[in-house]
Parts: structure tokens; sequence; C-alpha cells
């Protein structure tokens, strides 16, 4: 990589053309760590499905409780009738 950018380098050289540092140089990471940082992106991302879900659940076990309540007052209605 470093004969690449080297060779690169006299090419743009020769053509007057500048290299400009843009400071976005990342560390390269070796297969293992760049699978670990893509495993906890996943991670978390099922973290926010999870919770997602749960509240999701949570709102349909009130929906039932008010149903369970509703159907027991109709029927204590129509008893009383």
């Amino acid at each position: 990589m470093a004969a690449e950018k080297e060779r690169l380098a006299e090419i743009m050289l020769k053509h007057d053309i500048e290299w400009e540092k843009k400071g976005t140089h990342e560390k390269l990471l070796s297969v293992l760590d760049f699978e670990k940082q893509e495993r906890q992106k996943e991670v978390a991302e099922l973290e926010q499905i999870i919770s997602g879900s749960q509240e999701e659940l949570s709102d349909i076990l009130h929906q039932q409780i008010a149903a369970g309540q509703e159907t027991e007052q109709i029927r204590k209605d129509k008893a009383v009738i």
C-alpha cells in the first residue's frame, strides 16, 4: 500500500496535482476486531427491536385486560336485566 501511495504521489507531482489531506483516515482493524465491532452494532440494533417489542407486548396485555374488564361488566349488566 505504501509503494502504491508513493507511485501515485510521483504521478501526481508530474501533473502538478496536489495531494489533499482530509484527515479521514480510519485506523485499520484486524478481521477479529472488525467482526467484533459489527457484532456490537448488530446487538445494539437487536436490543432496540427487543425493547420496541416489549413495549408493544405491554400495550397488547393492557388492551387484553381492558377488554376482559369490559366483557365482565357487560355480563354483570346483562345479569341485572
